[in-house]
């Protein structure tokens, strides 16, 4: 008989990169029976995964409390052997099934005690509060847990190291598969992308007011991913060289990813962006998409970029800057092509999911042995 799995998600999308094409398949993989309770319209079966459906929230608060006791709920009803939940918000829910005696990982995508600071949702008086509050929380609970797993090295300096395990958010062999250097501009302009949550502190307005200084020449920049409510009026406004596709499926993200030139990823200076290189999937999608990258000028980003010569760094509070960078490579194929063939080649290397996944299964393997 196959462990049953049961991973939590009250946030995540149901076929978000990290929570079902990364995680989930990987553990139906190694011949574990996966169940995802999640934000869906229906239950169904994808790629192995049994998806158990929760309703969509009425408000966020409707979300923390009423959806994640129904996830709670279903989760005792599928008597797994472990319990895999993936928000913060789900901790009390994580100590919870450890009253009952079940197997529990905590999977920490982000610094969230630091990203709370920057949080438009949070009233700016209660944000301090807010984030010591998470982050007591967070190191309360992880006594509880039978493991913590984080998406970056930062991210789990304040967890028990004997107890911790970094699963770092590089790409799926299919994103390498898919990739070519970029040699040349297509007929019509050429096209910039962004891949992720459309957000103040993840670039947005700077990757605008980019793109204004770049009217008036051959380029579009192409924005994928959810948009936060507040800054639908800010996407209504944009200028007419940027087109807001919304989120997409993996396999539309990789028909974007091939037809464009520059991949932009402008982080703006939080704590939870500054030090967490190895969170940013969107840059290690882009490397093993053939695409240079214009990016912040983190420590962290720089040693990978720049590091494996595939990209920029800019300062990414200036549009100036980065408009300028953009300009500097769609100006130069030669370069364009030589950077996307260095990160294609160190995506391929070493910042590939297929050694973070013997990392997962060795894990559940270890936790199943040692109870």
């Amino acid at each position: 008989m196959h462990e049953r799995v049961c991973i939590l998600t009250t946030v995540h999308s149901p076929f978000d990169t990290r929570v079902f094409h990364k995680e989930a398949k990987t553990l139906v993989s190694a011949g574990y029976d996966v169940t995802l309770v999640v934000q869906h319209s229906c239950q169904e079966v994808v790629d192995g995964v049994r998806i158990v459906p929760l309703p969509k929230p009425r408000s966020r608060f409707d979300r923390m409390t009423r959806l994640a006791l129904s996830a709670l709920r279903i989760g005792l009803r599928q008597r797994a052997a472990i319990f895999h939940f993936h928000d913060p918000e789900l901790i009390p829910v994580g100590i919870v099934l450890k009253l009952f005696g079940k197997r529990v990982i905590y999977d920490v995508h982000e610094a969230t005690p630091e990203d709370i600071l920057v949080k438009e949702w949070v009233p700016e008086r209660l944000r301090k509060l807010a984030s010591r509050v998470l982050g007591r929380l967070e190191r309360i609970s992880c006594g509880y847990f039978d493991h913590i797993i984080v998406a970056s090295r930062y991210t789990g300096r304040t967890f028990p190291e004997g107890r911790t395990t970094t699963i770092a958010n590089y790409p799926l062999s299919c994103f390498t598969r898919n990739g070519e250097p970029r040699n040349r501009v297509a007929e019509g302009p050429a096209t910039l992308v962004y891949v992720g949550g459309l957000t103040e502190d993840r670039g947005l307005l700077v990757m605008i007011e980019a793109m204004r200084l770049l009217e008036g020449e051959a380029v579009e920049l192409h924005l994928l991913g959810p948009c936060e409510n507040g800054l639908r009026s800010v996407l209504d406004s944009c200028p007419a060289n940027v087109k807001y596709l919304g989120f997409l499926s993996l396999d539309q993200v990789f028909q974007q990813l091939k037809k464009a030139c520059v991949g932009l990823l402008l982080l703006q200076p939080t704590p939870a962006y500054w030090h967490a290189a190895e969170n940013t999937n969107k840059l290690f999608e882009y490397m093993a998409s053939g695409l240079p990258v214009v990016a912040s000028s983190f420590p962290g980003l720089q040693e990978i970029i720049e590091g494996n010569g595939c990209g920029v760094c800019v300062d990414p509070q200036s549009p100036q800057e980065v408009a300028t960078a953009i300009r500097s490579l769609l100006r130069n194929a030669e370069l364009r092509s030589r950077m996307g063939t260095n990160g294609l080649h160190a995506v391929s290397a070493k910042f590939n999911w297929d050694v973070e996944a013997r990392t997962l299964k060795a894990l559940y393997a270890q936790l199943l042995k040692d109870n």
